[in-house]
C-alpha cells in the first residue's frame, strides 16, 4: 500500500520529470542506508527509520517534545567527504507539525569546526526542496578547510512541543552549476578580517543565486592549486583579508586565463596581474553628496538598470586609461551621475571599487550577471536554466491553486527560454515563485489604528538620508512609529549631561523634528547593557572598575552586570535624560538581559545570589551551573534581577514623562528566553514595567513566524501587548515575505509590526511598497 507521503513524492517526481529536465551538475548524494547505520539520536530526537517515499528510500527522523522541557531533538550522521567544491545542501523534505519546533538547524563539521546554518519549513505536511547555499554556514569556532567533513547534524529546537516527524528523501551536496567559485578569505591567523570577509561573501552569493548562479564556495585554506583548477571565473569579495596562500593560487589561476571578479582594497600582486592601476581609500562623507548607488555605462548592458549601494567608502581611480575600461559610475544620494568609477575591467576581469552590499537585491544581481557574462559566454543561459529548474520543482510541489495562479508565467519563462532570450526568462521564473508563494494568502487589511514601525540601528537614519527625508519616506507608506537607537552605556545621539560630546550629538533632534512634522511618534531607543562596540579604552574602564559580566570560565564579557548598582545608576540616569525631550512618545529598552546562559558568575553577582538564598554557596559557580543543585534558584535569581532592572527603568522614564510608552525588545520564545538570557517576559507585562513587547521574530518563512507569534500570545494571554519584529534585514526578506508576515499579525489580532531595520534596501525598496497594504 502508497501511503499519502509516498504517492504526492511520486507522482510529482514523475511530473517534474516530464515538464523539465535539470541542469545541476550531480552533486553529493547522501546514502540513507549508510547514514542510518551511523545515526546518533539525542535530546528529544528518537532513532531514524528508513522510510520509502515513492522510489526514494529516505529517512523519517521523529521527535517528541516534553511539554516541561526546553529541550531540542539532535540526529548526528557519519559522513567522511571533501566538501570544498560544495556550492549548497538541498534537502528534499517534509516537515509534519512544524510548529512543535521554533528553529531548525542544518550542521556540517569541517575538520575540528562545526559549521551552523538555520533553516526554515515554509510548508506543513507537503514536501519542498530547501537549498542552503555554503555562505549561509557559520563556523562556531575558527574557519578550517572543507576536505575533510566527518559529520553533519539536523537539529530542532522546542517550539509548541508534541510530535515532530521531518522525513528526508533525499540530501544532496550540490556542485555549482557553473565552473566558477567565489573564493571566501581569511583564516584563523586573523579572526575578525575572516569574519568580514564572510559577509561579502554571503551578500555576493545570495546576489547571484536570485539571479540562477550557484558558484562553489571555496574556504582560504581550500585555495590550492589542485582545488582551483576547475574553474573559469573567480570572484574574490574582500581579498583585502586574503592569505599569502590564497593570494599565491589567485596569481596561478590569471596566469592560467582564470577571469576575476574582485572587490574593494586590491593587494598589489592582485592589481598587477588584472591590470588594474593603484587607487586612493575616500571616505563618502569626503564628497559633496554621499554615494547612492551604481549606474551602467551607457549602451554597454542590455536592459540592465542602475542599482542602489550607499557605500561609506570606495577606491578612487586618478586616471582611466586602457586598458582600463569604465563598466559603470558611482551615483550619488541625489541620484547625479559621477566621475567616479564604481566598476572597471581589463581583459582580465573586473573590478568593483567597493565590496558588493546587496542593497538593491534584483538590480544589483542583474548587473553582476551581466557584468560576469562578459568573461562567460554560456553564463546567462545556464542561469536561466537554474531558475527554471528552481521554479519547476517548487511548481512539482505546489497545489493545484498554487499552479494554477503561476502557470501562465511559469511557462512564458519556458518559451523565453527556448527562444535563448535568457535575461527575461529569468525574470519570469522568479514571478513566477512569487505568484506560487502568494496564491494561497488571504490579505487581511490593516485596522485603523495598526502600529507601523521600524527600528533604526543608526542614530542618524539610513546612510545617505536625512531625517526629513527618512521621515517622509516613512508617512508616505503609513508609517506610525520610528525606534532609533539614540543612548548605550556610553554615548549618546544628543547633547548628554551624562555622557561625552559626540559627531552626532543632534542626530535626536534631527529625528524628533522629522517625525513630529510628519506625524510619526518617536520610541527612543535604549541599549542597556551591551557595551561591545564601545571604544577598546571605555571597555578598559569598565572592566577596572569591575562593573562588567563574568562567564563560568571566568572570562570577562563585554556587558555591565546587573547586579551592580553603580550600573542601574547609569542606565535610569540615561532613560530619564532621554525621556526628558520634548517630542518623545517611547522608551524602548533592548539588550536587557545577560549576555548569555553562562552569566554572569561574577563576584558581586555570588554575593548578591548568597543574600538571596540566605546561605553561602558551597561551590561556586559549580553549584549553579546546568547540573549544579542551585540551577533552579540561580534562574529564579537571574530572572529577578533582570526584572528588577525592567522596573527601574521604568519607573525613570515615567517619572520624568508620565503616560510614556515603554516597550521592550526580547527573545521571541519565552522558555529559552527565561533560560538562557533571563527575561521573564510575561511578568514585565502583569506588573505594568512595560506597555509593549517586541518580540525579536526573524524567522525566514511565514509559517513558523506564525507559530511563533500565536505561541506568544498564547504564553501572554492575549496579543494585545506584542509587537511582532519582523527581521527584513536579518533574513533578507523578500518583499512578499514581509507582507505575508505583517498578514500573519493581523490574523493574529497583534497591535501592529515593527521591521528590523531602517538600511537602505528597507528604505528604498521594502517600505515604499507597503504604502497600501
Amino acid at each position: 500500500m502508497t501511503s499519502p507521503i509516498q504517492a504526492s513524492l511520486l507522482s510529482k517526481a514523475i511530473f517534474l520529470f516530464l515538464l523539465f529536465t535539470a541542469v545541476l551538475l550531480p552533486g553529493q548524494f547522501l546514502d540513507n542506508r549508510i547514514a542510518l547505520a551511523s545515526a546518533r539520536p539525542s535530546g528529544a530526537g528518537k532513532q531514524p527509520v528508513l522510510a520509502n517515499y515513492g522510489s526514494k528510500t529516505g529517512l523519517a527522523l521523529n521527535a517528541q517534545f516534553p511539554q516541561d522541557s526546553n529541550q531540542r531533538a539532535c540526529w548526528d550522521f557519519a559522513l567522511r567527504t571533501s566538501l570544498v567544491h560544495a556550492s549548497g545542501v538541498r534537502m528534499r523534505i517534509l516537515v509534519q507539525n512544524p510548529q512543535a519546533a521554533s528553529q531548525y538547524n542544518f550542521y556540517i563539521k569541517a575538520g575540528s569546526t562545526w559549521y551552523s546554518v538555520i533553516f526554515s519549513p515554509s510548508k506543513d505536511n507537503a514536501w519542498e526542496d530547501i537549498f542552503i547555499p555554503k555562505t549561509s554556514f557559520t563556523p562556531e569556532g575558527m574557519p578550517q578547510s572543507w576536505s575533510d567533513c566527518p559529520a553533519f547534524r539536523i537539529a530542532a529546537w522546542k517550539g509548541d512541543g508534541g510530535k515532530l516527524a521531518i522525513h528526508l528523501a533525499e540530501l544532496e551536496f550540490t556542485r555549482p552549476n557553473a565552473n566558477i567559485a567565489i573564493l571566501k578569505s581569511g583564516t584563523k591567523a586573523n579572526p575578525n578580517e575572516a569574519k568580514e570577509a564572510a559577509k561579502y561573501a554571503k551578500l555576493l552569493n545570495d546576489a547571484l543565486i536570485l539571479q540562477g548562479l550557484r558558484p562553489a564556495i571555496i574556504e582560504d585554506d581550500d585555495c590550492l592549486e589542485t582545488h582551483l583548477k576547475p574553474y573559469d571565473f573567480a570572484f574574490v569579495p574582500y581579498p583585502k583579508a586574503s592569505s599569502p596562500q590564497q593570494l599565491l593560487a589567485i596569481s596561478n589561476m590569471i596566469r592560467r586565463g582564470t577571469k576575476l571578479g574582485v572587490f574593494h582594497d586590491l593587494p598589489s600582486i592582485i592589481s598587477a596581474h588584472l591590470q588594474m592601476p593603484n587607487a586612493n581609500f575616500i571616505r563618502a562623507s569626503s564628497l559633496p553628496n554621499p554615494l547612492g548607488g551604481v549606474v551602467p555605462e551607457l549602451g554597454r548592458f542590455d536592459g540592465v538598470k542602475p542599482f542602489i549601494q550607499a557605500s561609506s567608502a570606495f577606491m578612487s581611480i586618478p586616471k582611466v586609461a586602457p586598458p582600463l575600461v569604465v563598466s559603470a559610475w558611482w551615483y550619488d544620494a541625489l541620484g547625479r551621475k559621477t566621475n567616479l568609477p564604481a566598476v572597471v575591467e581589463t581583459s582580465n576581469g573586473f573590478w568593483m571599487t567597493h565590496v558588493y552590499l546587496n542593497q538593491d537585491p534584483w538590480r544589483g544581481a542583474d548587473f553582476l550577471l551581466a557584468q560576469t557574462a562578459r568573461f562567460f559566454p554560456n553564463l546567462l543561459k545556464i542561469a536561466s536554466q537554474t531558475k527554471l529548474n528552481t521554479v519547476q520543482q517548487a511548481y512539482a510541489n505546489a497545489t493545484s491553486t498554487e499552479q494554477q495562479a503561476a502557470r501562465e508565467a511559469l511557462q512564458a519563462a519556458v518559451n523565453l527560454h527556448s527562444t535563448a532570450q535568457y535575461k527575461p526568462a529569468i525574470e519570469y521564473a522568479h514571478k513566477a515563485l512569487g505568484l506560487l508563494a502568494n496564491a494561497t494568502t488571504t490579505m487581511v487589511p490593516a485596522k485603523p489604528n495598526e502600529i507601523r514601525a521600524a527600528w533604526s540601528i543608526s542614530p542618524t537614519g539610513p546612510p545617505g538620508q536625512a531625517w526629513a527625508q527618512t521621515c517622509a519616506r516613512l508617512r508616505s507608506a503609513g508609517f506610525n512609529a520610528v525606534f532609533p537607537l539614540v543612548a548605550t552605556p556610553y554615548s549618546a545621539a544628543y547633547k548628554s549631561a551624562i555622557h561625552p560630546r559626540s559627531q552626532i550629538d543632534t542626530a535626536l533632534g534631527d529625528c524628533l523634528q522629522a517625525a513630529v512634522s510628519n506625524g510619526i511618534q518617536v520610541h527612543a531607543w535604549i541599549n542597556c547593557l551591551n557595551i561591545q562596540d564601545a571604544p577598546q579604552g571605555v571597555k578598559d574602564k569598565f572592566n577596572a572598575e569591575n562593573r562588567l559580566q563574568l562567564d563560568s570560565n571566568g572570562k570577562t564579557l563585554y556587558w555591565l552586570c546587573p547586579s551592580l548598582l553603580a550600573n542601574h545608576t547609569l542606565i535610569t540616569k540615561t532613560i530619564g535624560e532621554v525621556a526628558s525631550h520634548n517630542g518623545i512618545s517611547g522608551i524602548h529598552l533592548d539588550l536587557i538581559r545577560f549576555a548569555s546562559s553562562q552569566s554572569c558568575l561574577c563576584h558581586n553577582c555570588r554575593k548578591s545570589f548568597e543574600l538571596f538564598m540566605k546561605t553561602r554557596v558551597a561551590s561556586w559557580p559549580s553549584d549553579v551551573l546546568v547540573a549544579g543543585n542551585l540551577r533552579n534558584e540561580w534562574l529564579r535569581f537571574r530572572q529577578l534581577l533582570i526584572t528588577s532592572l525592567v522596573e527601574n527603568c521604568s519607573t525613570a522614564a515615567r517619572s520624568k514623562k508620565p503616560g510614556i510608552i515603554v516597550s521592550a525588545a526580547v527573545y521571541p520564545e519565552l522558555e529559552n528566553a527565561k533560560s538562557t538570557v533571563a527575561q521573564a517576559w510575561t511578568q514585565w507585562i502583569a506588573r505594568g514595567y512595560v506597555n509593549y513587547l517586541c518580540t525579536m521574530t526573524y524567522q525566514s518563512t511565514t509559517p513558523l513566524f506564525k507559530a511563533d507569534i500565536q505561541r506568544q500570545a498564547r504564553q501572554l494571554g492575549s496579543p494585545s501587548s506584542i509587537i511582532p519584529g519582523i527581521g527584513v534585514s536579518t533574513n533578507k526578506l523578500p518583499l512578499d515575505e514581509v507582507k505575508r508576515q505583517i498578514n500573519a499579525t493581523r490574523e493574529n489580532k497583534n497591535p501592529g509590526f515593527i521591521l528590523f531595520q531602517l538600511g537602505i534596501q528597507e528604505t528604498n525598496t521594502i517600505i515604499p511598497n507597503l504604502a497600501n497594504f
